[in-house]
């Protein structure tokens, strides 16, 4: 298994990596893992909740297809770090060194951006689950979208700071908070449902 593929992983093992003296994985591999964890309860919600959703066997595989891609993406987010430092360990007057570091912040900055998206897809499909699916399983489809909405939070952020470090120009930080506020307004539709309990409820 190369280093920064953690399907095959125990949650233990993942965890282990991450507090441990390296710094990849950290919080981008960390957010897209919260990001799986909440797609797999979505998953789980759908697949209880034919009865009220029509179309949740398609919720489910909907669901179970971005686990996979927000896994995936933790391991690419691994590799983008470890990217970011070879090149930066480059001799300062190798000709490479500023295109290396250039494109591997580029690709820092990218694979954040997508575990925003990601994140925002499975937030707004645990939001209606929590509207419209088996009331039994509300509690696990809030959680889904309070974990998406962190994660989406923290990508966001190591979006800016990649930008920010490489003075990239495009639409990175326009993108990444888009998909934010979709997560936003995935929890605020809760709030709005009774699906989050408010001050004196």
């Amino acid at each position: 298994m190369a280093d920064s593929d953690f399907t095959g992983d125990t949650l233990g093992g993942f965890l282990e990596r991450v507090a441990s003296h390296d710094p990849a994985p950290g919080g981008g591999a960390a957010a897209a893992v919260s990001a799986a964890l909440a797609a797999g309860l979505v998953a789980m919600v759908a697949r209880f909740s034919v009865s009220e959703v029509p179309d949740a066997p398609e919720v489910a595989g909907e669901a179970d297809r971005l686990r996979h891609e927000a896994l995936r993406l933790a391991g690419q987010d691994a590799e983008a770090y470890r990217a970011v430092l070879g090149a930066s360990r480059l001799p300062k007057d190798s000709p490479d060194r500023p295109g290396r570091i250039h494109s591997a912040i580029e690709d820092a900055a990218d694979v954040p951006l997508r575990i925003a998206a990601t994140a925002a897809r499975i937030a707004t499909l645990g939001s209606r689950l929590a509207r419209e699916g088996n009331p039994n399983l509300q509690g696990d489809a809030v959680v889904a979208v309070l974990l998406v909405d962190a994660a989406a939070k923290g990508a966001d952020r190591l979006v800016e700071l990649n930008v920010s470090l490489g003075g990239l120009d495009g639409p990175w930080r326009k993108l990444s908070a888009g998909h934010v506020a979709t997560t936003t307004d995935a929890v605020l539709a809760l709030d709005r449902s009774g699906g989050l309990p408010g001050e004196g409820q």
